[in-house]
């Protein structure tokens, strides 16, 4: 085992600019600790060109690209403690005559659930890696002000893949529930639309700005008495994430989606019928799988959780 620092190698030419980059980091530690001794590395992003695989890749310009590079792919590297450094190039392999070969890990179709699980299964080592910074901590924590048990609820309102949308009804009675328990409750919108909250319960509080501040987002989460979360990307962060904060996830599987059926689950490595479907989730981390589940009985479960 050598004790020299690793280096990831993230091109954007084969691999997606969404939070799948979340998984291949974590796969990547824990693959470069197994062969350097060192948990930590130094990180490249190739944005020579970009892959058009995807329904949702080939309706991105490249605005739409550069915008998630910035804005997504760069504050997860600030928001991950491990890595030591990193660069983006625009150039195809600059730089990478100087890198030792022995001591990289390149995207190679590695950026999902079973490359991690299989990392995680040969290495032994906690896959856990994101932390907010601790300005973003301190900010979060203004935000929630004298706020007791405050719960932090996130709501999909995407135009893309409108199906997976959380649905009005649904996030107005999960809300409501909420505050009936006399609970004080942050809402997260989708950054993309604000079609999913026209209607919030009065005493519900907006944070926009988390919508558009990964950090702030992770910190908001990290520091609640618990998290209802809408499944999708962002909840990758908070089952990697080192603080391990409470969590509840409703509605995983939708048979109207080949990426979210039972089917791409199960391929996945995802255990379905488990309440904690990922081995590195914790007892207050909860995924409800029952696709009827109402907003009333999401809250149940997560004032279980505090």
């Amino acid at each position: 085992m050598s004790n020299k620092v690793g280096r990831v190698i993230y091109d954007f030419s084969v691999s997606p600019i969404t939070f799948d980059f979340c998984v291949f980091l974590a796969t990547a530690r824990l693959e470069l600790a197994m062969k350097t001794g060192s948990p930590d590395f130094y990180l490249s992003l190739r944005a020579h060109a970009w892959r058009n695989v995807t329904p949702r890749e080939l309706r991105y310009s490249l605005d739409d690209r550069l915008w998630r590079l910035h804005n997504l792919i760069i504050p997860i590297c600030g928001i991950t403690p491990g890595i030591l450094g990193y660069d983006v190039s625009l150039s195809d392999g600059e730089g990478e005559a100087n890198f030792d070969p022995s001591q990289c890990f390149r995207c190679e179709n590695n950026y999902l659930n079973p490359s991690l699980l299989d990392a995680f299964g040969r290495s032994g080592f906690d896959p856990h890696l994101y932390a907010a910074p601790q300005l973003a901590l301190d900010y979060a924590r203004r935000m929630f002000g004298d706020a007791r048990e405050p719960i932090v609820v996130t709501v999909r309102g995407s135009s893309y893949e409108a199906v997976r949308n959380t649905g009005s009804d649904f996030s107005v009675e999960l809300l409501q529930s909420l505050l009936d328990n006399g609970k004080s409750v942050f809402l997260i919108p989708d950054q993309e639309t604000g079609i999913e909250t026209a209607n919030i319960p009065r005493g519900i509080k907006v944070l926009h700005e988390a919508s558009f501040n990964l950090p702030l987002r992770l910190a908001l989460h990290e520091l609640a008495s618990v998290s209802i979360c809408a499944a999708g990307g962002p909840t990758i962060l908070l089952t990697l994430s080192l603080r391990k904060p409470n969590l509840i996830v409703h509605h995983p599987l939708n048979p109207a989606l080949e990426t979210s059926s039972p089917q791409w689950m199960a391929a996945m490595g995802v255990d379905i019928k488990s309440d904690h479907p990922y081995p590195w989730l914790t007892k207050t981390q909860k995924w409800l799988w029952d696709p009827e589940i109402r907003g009333e009985a999401v809250c149940e479960a997560a004032l279980s959780l505090i």
